[in-house]
């Protein structure tokens, strides 16, 4: 029972070590680590709207940064520019004409052309469309001219161009608080032209040689009169407006009014002659100017452009309202599921949709006539919180697994530490019982030794014949200690250095073992060879520690009336075995591994009456090894034990 309770509490004890060393901090770990990703998980959850904004922000601000650099750069072009050709003076006041500044500029991306219009001019002479250097795409002229009479009739003849800046274009847009560019910041600006420039591009053309009425001359007298040398312009912020030509392009028209200051002649100069070259230019004139964006240009190739810019790889861009056309579907299919081509997106609070709209058009202040004309070009920045979960889900599954794997790993290493604490008792016991079954089997030779020696020493036996029965019997417990010895030393020299086998007569070397050790004239052994010699790889001692061993080990545990120990050496498939025999209570199926270890003896040594210390059959199997044969223990028909070792036979003889 002291045994049993040691057990129990070692067990316990490591239970508990185990658990508080590694279980503890592993389940602890594993916990805190969930706790992460779940926290994680909620925060990029709730991140979502804000970084769906801010995306959203950055879309628009991308696109309205990319209108305003061409707005600025064609803001900042000189009104002259706009004039049907560039005239000016030369040294001689002969006028020289080029083409105008806008047919030979390159166009910018996005732009379709430039136009002018001059209220003073011919009916068909007021609007000038310029389409830059290159070939003349005639069919966008005729497009665009349509496209800016009707525009220029329904703005301009509804009122004149003097109450177009009262107040000034872009600020009569009562309760919107929209960004506008740089030019549009300041109400007006002006511009100061040279006075003979001027004079080259408004003055009316009178002689047939080119030649003006004012020459160079003239207009030096007339600076020197007047005080002045250069004219002034003012020039109105670009207004912004949705249209759409006949044909059913959208476009951007951006105008402004410039407006010529009138020159002021003092009464004195009125009588000189060369005031009159500056009639002309004594009445305030006005022109409107501008430039004509391509709005499908803004709602695909630079909406395309943000998407694959300023979004990430789970961030989708979609118009607001789909079916805008071919080419804004094509636009935006970006291959990222159903949302990327267009499809209305769920946006009801039940959705897995995050979703931010943004306009840049509005952004910058363009005017829809129609005001629905303005979702068309209001864009959706939306992500699918179905990927977030889905990486919420992929997480789970390899910390699962993970948990698994530690599982596992937790349960093999608490049943390694139990399988070592399980050996190392039952290594604990089998020493124990080796200890109890070496004092017994020294405490009986010995004593009988000193017994049958002091009595032949004081002379209690006189006999002849009980001297030599007790000196006899003194050599016969001598030889119980000497194998006791021997049996010791074989284990630890085969644990170290086994020796080799080597060709020889297996049974020559049975029969001589029973022989020798007269186990045969005892009469409870009986001999059977079937072949007279018999080759084998073998180890003599190692053959008469098997013969002695297993003989042994069958007289312990087979009654002597029961029949004789069979000891035979025959042939077996073509192999040499040696089997040994008994009518015993034979070994139990799951304990035949168990014996064949050292110190293993079934049953406790305190109730035990067999001698023995455990180290027969260990000996057995060493040796069996050793010669590199097969140890069997089987059953015995009819009751008892088999011991059969099935030994190798020798190149030559095979």
């Amino acid at each position: 029972m002291a045994r049993v309770r040691l057990s129990r509490g070692t067990q316990r004890t490591a239970l508990v070590l185990y658990a508080l060393l590694v279980v503890l901090p592993g389940f602890v770990f594993g916990g805190l680590l969930w706790r992460q990703l779940d926290q994680d998980h909620a925060e990029q959850r709730d991140r979502a709207p804000d970084e769906v904004r801010d995306a959203g922000t950055r879309v628009a601000t991308f696109v309205t940064d990319r209108i305003r650099t061409v707005l600025d750069g064609e803001a900042q072009r000189s009104p002259l520019d706009f004039r049907p050709d560039r005239a000016e003076l030369d040294e001689a006041g002969r006028l020289l004409v080029t083409p105008s500044t806008l047919e030979v500029a390159r166009r910018p991306e996005g732009l379709l052309g430039w136009f002018a219009h001059d209220p003073d001019l011919a009916d068909g002479e007021r609007l000038s469309i310029f389409q830059g250097r290159g070939p003349r795409d005639r069919a966008l002229g005729r497009e665009l001219r349509g496209l800016l009479e009707d525009e220029l009739r329904r703005s301009i003849e509804e009122q004149s161009l003097r109450d177009l800046l009262r107040p000034p274009l872009g600020l009569d847009r009562p309760g919107r608080d929209l960004p506008r560019s740089s030019l549009e910041e300041r109400d007006q600006t002006r511009v100061e032209v040279p006075l003979d420039r001027a004079v080259a591009a408004f003055h009316p053309r009178t002689t047939e040689d080119g030649r003006l009425t004012c020459a160079f001359d003239d207009l030096r007298a007339a600076a020197s009169a007047l005080g002045v040398d250069q004219l002034t312009l003012r020039v109105g912020p670009l207004e912004l407006r949705l249209a759409r030509t006949a044909e059913g392009r959208d476009c951007v028209l951006a105008s402004r009014v410039v407006v010529l200051e009138p020159v002021d002649v003092p009464p004195r100069a009125r009588r000189e002659a060369f005031w009159r070259c500056l009639e002309p230019l004594r009445r305030e004139q006005a022109w409107l100017q501008g430039f004509v964006l391509d709005a499908g240009w803004v709602r695909t190739a630079l909406v395309e452009e943000a998407r694959r810019s300023v979004l990430n790889a789970d961030e989708v861009l979609t118009p607001v309202v789909p079916g805008l056309g071919a080419s804004a579907a094509s636009a935006t299919d970006s291959g990222k599921g159903p949302a990327a081509a267009g499809a209305v997106l769920d946006t009801s609070p039940a959705s897995r949709w995050v979703v931010h709209e943004c306009s840049p058009l509005a952004d910058l202040g363009v005017r829809f006539p129609v005001p629905e004309d303005e979702l068309f070009y209001r864009l959706r920045v939306a992500r699918d919180q179905g990927e977030l979960e889905a990486r919420q889900r992929d997480q789970l599954l390899w910390f699962g697994a993970l948990a698994l794997v530690m599982i596992v790993s937790l349960s093999v290493g608490l049943n390694l530490l139990l399988s070592s604490l399980r050996a190392s008792m039952e290594q604990a016991r089998r020493t124990e019982n080796f200890v109890a079954a070496v004092t017994h089997e020294l405490r009986t030779p010995i004593a009988a030794v000193r017994m049958y020696g002091e009595m032949l020493r004081d002379g209690w036996v006189a006999e002849p014949e009980r001297q030599q029965d007790y000196l006899g019997r003194i050599l016969s417990e001598t030889g119980r200690l000497s194998n006791l010895v021997e049996r010791v030393i074989d284990k630890r020299r085969l644990a170290e250095a086994p020796p080799d086998p080597e060709p020889g007569d297996l049974a020559l070397e049975v029969r001589t073992v029973l022989e020798e050790s007269g186990l045969l004239a005892e009469g409870d052994v009986r001999l059977v060879t079937e072949e007279e010699s018999l080759a084998a790889l073998l180890i003599p001692v190692g053959v008469r520690a098997l013969v002695l061993n297993l003989v042994e080990n069958a007289r312990k545990y087979a009654d002597a009336g029961d029949e004789p120990i069979l000891v035979r050496v025959a042939t077996d498939a073509g192999q040499p075995i040696l089997e040994v025999a008994d009518r015993g209570p034979g070994i139990p199926a799951s304990e035949r591994r168990r014996v064949l270890e050292p110190f293993v003896r079934l049953g406790d040594e305190a109730t035990r009456t067999a001698q023995g210390t455990g180290l027969g059959l260990h000996l057995v199997a060493q040796y069996t090894r050793a010669m590199r044969a097969r140890l069997q223990l089987l059953d015995r028909p009819g009751g008892g034990l088999r011991v059969v070792v099935r030994f190798r036979r020798p190149r030559s003889a095979s």
